[in-house]
């Protein structure tokens, strides 16, 4: 009797260990939600108990994850994870907790090889741009040296031309001293004048006379040709320098051709010229005797006070600066020209002259 008794109470206690373990471990229909730090459920884990719930659970989100997640998002299931079996651990089996670790380690597993993907990824990205940056600057770098080498043969290609057209002009040269040591004296001056008119000279006279003709007061403007002409024409012993030539149109100087002006000259030997006249500028009309007295023009523009300058001791000209005289010098005959630069006797200043 005594033994069955204790049989009884051994019955007993098992069965209020049993009911003591199926109270803490859950056995039944369990479930568990797994849920982010903002409270949204991303996954659900169903089992017989708490422990096969929650390795459910993380066996459905590993399962939905990959290599081809977002690292942001394996970082984030993976706290869920350790989260939900740190907070259920003490009411779980052993085995399921080992499960739960596996899915846990694999999920470690999986994000490393992520991060170890992105950065293999960032450095080979790193990589192809430098290589790309190499690449450009070899390009840069040679256009460089192709520009460089182009310049260098352009630069060789003007010397060698120069040089071509020097020894050309020296031989050109050594031809025309050749063949002028044949000519006589007189022909060998005309041709070295001839040459000493260069462009260069050509531009000063033109730019000393105001590129106006000193004859007519003619410009190119005025659809004229301009001439640099010869005062001394070179066939008649005129050199070619600056005082020696003026700008002419080309009518007029067709039309003095190779003469040589005339420079009118006092003539006091002529008894039959009458005096001063006060209402007159002079007695006798120079376009009819083609002769005047120098020294009463002279002591006329004394008279006048007019500020003149006196060129004829060179066969020049007479300057001054009173358009009213000049009037009258062209009421007697005189042909009078108008400079509006001036030249360098009247510090280019504009100013009427007359020939003597």
């Amino acid at each position: 009797m005594q033994g069955i008794i204790i049989v009884g109470i051994i019955i007993f206690f098992l069965i209020l260990v049993i009911c003591l373990c199926n109270a803490h471990y859950g056995f039944g229909d369990a479930s568990v939600k797994f849920r982010t730090e903002g409270g949204s459920t991303i996954a659900t884990g169903h089992g017989s108990c708490l422990g096969e719930a929650v390795a459910d659970g993380m066996k459905d989100l590993y399962s939905k994850l990959s290599l081809s997640s977002h690292k942001d998002t394996i970082e984030s299931r993976l706290s869920v994870m350790e989260k939900t079996l740190f907070d259920n651990r003490n009411r779980m089996y052993r085995n399921d907790v080992k499960v739960c670790e596996y899915y846990i380690s694999q999920t470690k597993l999986l994000l490393e090889r992520k991060r170890a993907e992105e950065e293999r990824q960032r450095k080979s990205k790193e990589e192809k741009e430098r290589l790309l940056l190499e690449q450009r600057q070899a390009e840069k770098e040679e256009k460089y040296r192709k520009e460089k080498e182009k310049k260098a043969e352009a630069l060789k290609r003007k010397k060698e031309k120069e040089k071509e057209r020097n020894a050309r002009k020296a031989r050109d040269d050594a031809i025309r001293r050749e063949r002028e040591k044949n000519l006589p004296e007189q022909r060998r001056f005309i041709a070295e004048q001839r040459r000493l008119m260069t462009d260069a000279l050509r531009y000063e006279v033109l730019r000393r006379d105001g590129f106006r003709c000193q004859i007519c007061g003619a410009t190119a403007a005025d659809g004229y040709k301009l001439h640099v002409d010869h005062i001394i024409p070179v066939s008649k012993g005129g050199k070619t320098e600056m005082s020696n030539l003026r700008v002419l149109c080309e009518r007029c100087n067709m039309g003095k051709r190779d003469k040589i002006e005339t420079i009118i000259t006092p003539m006091k030997e002529q008894a039959n010229l009458n005096k001063k006249d006060k209402n007159n500028l002079f007695v006798g009309d120079a376009s009819q005797n083609g002769s005047c007295d120098h020294e009463e023009i002279i002591q006329f523009l004394k008279d006048q006070q007019v500020e003149y300058i006196d060129k004829t001791d060179k066969g020049g000209s007479l300057y001054f600066f009173d358009e009213t005289i000049a009037n009258k010098f062209k009421q007697k005959g005189f042909l009078i020209h108008y400079t509006m630069n001036g030249t360098k006797g009247t510090s280019w200043r504009a100013a009427w002259y007359i020939k003597l």
